[in-house]
């Protein structure tokens, strides 16, 4: 599921909010305007009920009538949307108005009631004792046309609303986006102290984010450290078991001296291994340790220097190194990684290589490195071994070194892939490809 930006958030929230608020404006400006007119409407029909009763007399029979002056003009034109009618113990009187339409027997109150010709009345009745006899007397009054006019309004007041609640959100998401941009910021800052470009991040952030910053800068800080301790610790390991190592190699000559074959072919093994190991070591510490952690990896001045110590390293063998790479930053790629990296498999090439060493790097669709040498090779039946994961070439490939264990967890750590060929030069073809760098 994917998730949504901090950005949409807020805006979905403020719509969301913004629309229950205006809805609930609608209703309330909508309700208040009805109610408003009703009442004055109630107010009149009030008076009107009282003119009425006010018109009302006892004829020569006992029956009550309205005086001819006690109904209004009005009340005379057929459905003028004006209309009573008086329910009384001798019969019921009805305005002209009326027609031949008949209201429903009401109670007293004010209520909405349906009218002649689709029309919607606002009714009001009221009970008296006129003249000894009970009387009802429901004054109405037609109020469609009101209804239209407040269902307009309601219209008018909808669309302001709407217009209103999008000014909101436009004004809303250009405040948002200005209050994120340290937000997007930050991030740059991190890609940047991700790919080297940088080694700590802005602190030049609102005050919200200030403690965030601050600790991802001491975590950085720490990383430093503790990265650097351990490219150094290998090195520093290596050279304090150098007096111990030829130690044992003067017991494997003492041995020998004292005629005990056997026991020096042991120890004489063992300690050249070791001194093998190490000095493999010693040089791949030597290759990275003048490199920071944290710094992106710069081909034209990584390279050319690497290129010299391993010269200066096999300088008792003949060999030609080519290199053809593109002059570029890698941000996306740690210097000390890369060197180590490109450290171990040129190594391993120039220790097997007769006097020719290729390396080639290029940049289509990410990262691509091939490094080959014109050495023995690898027999074919072993180059699935090769590609296998944590398998150490140094022990499972006769004649053929490479100690690529540590090459093959920096390239994995980089989400890369490593294979290994026969090479057209005759020895082994390495091939290690990166996806693209963010």
């Amino acid at each position: 599921m994917k998730r949504l930006s901090l950005q949409r958030r807020i805006t979905i929230g403020l719509a969301v909010s913004l629309a229950v608020i205006f809805s609930a404006q609608l209703w309330a400006a909508s309700h208040s305007a009805r109610r408003v007119v009703e009442n004055n409407i109630a107010e009149n029909l009030t008076h009107e009920i009282e003119n009425l009763l006010a018109a009302l007399e006892r004829g020569p029979d006992g029956v009550l009538t309205l005086r001819p002056d006690g109904e209004t003009p009005i009340y005379r034109r057929v459905y003028s949307g004006h209309y009573f009618i008086i329910h009384h113990g001798g019969g019921v009187i009805r305005s002209r108005s009326l027609w031949d339409e008949e209201f429903p027997a009401l109670s007293d109150g004010l209520r909405r009631v349906p009218g002649p010709k689709g029309q919607t009345l606002l009714a009001k009745t009221a009970t008296f004792n006129k003249s000894g006899q009970r009387t009802a007397i429901t004054v109405a009054e037609d109020v469609t046309a009101t209804d239209a006019e407040i269902a307009a309004f309601r219209n008018r007041y909808a669309a302001l609303a709407a217009g209103a609640l999008l000014l909101l959100l436009g004004a809303q998401m250009i405040i948002v986006r200005v209050a994120l941009k340290p937000l997007e910021r930050a991030r740059m800052n991190a890609v940047r102290l991700e790919r080297g470009e940088s080694e700590t991040m802005e602190t030049d952030v609102p005050a919200e984010l200030t403690p965030f910053i601050a600790q991802i800068n001491r975590l950085a800080d720490i990383t430093r450290k503790r990265l650097a301790r351990s490219r150094n610790a290998l090195g520093n390991l290596a050279h304090a078991l150098k007096t111990p190592l030829a130690a044992i190699m003067q017991a494997a000559e003492h041995e020998k001296v004292k005629g005990d074959g056997e026991l020096y072919l042991l120890l004489n093994q063992s300690a050249a291994k070791m001194a093998r190991l190490m000095d493999k070591e010693l040089g791949k510490a030597r290759l990275a340790g003048g490199y920071l952690p944290g710094k992106g990896f710069d081909t034209a001045r990584d390279i050319p220097p690497l290129l010299k110590t391993l010269e200066l390293m096999h300088r008792g063998k003949a060999v030609r190194a080519e290199a053809r790479y593109p002059d570029t930053h890698l941000a996306g790629f740690d210097s000390a990684d890369m060197m180590e990296l490109l450290g171990t498999l040129l190594d391993n090439a120039f220790k097997w290589a007769k006097g020719r060493v290729s390396l080639a790097m290029t940049l289509e669709n990410g990262l691509a490195i091939m490094i080959e040498d014109d050495g023995p090779g690898c027999p074919p039946e072993m180059m699935e071994s090769i590609s296998e994961r944590g398998v150490r070439l140094d022990e499972s490939v006769p004649g053929h070194g490479l100690g690529l264990a540590i090459a093959r967890d920096i390239v994995e750590s980089y989400n890369g892939s490593i294979g290994f060929s026969a090479s057209p030069l005759g020895g082994l073809r390495v091939t290690v490809t990166f996806p693209p760098r963010r």
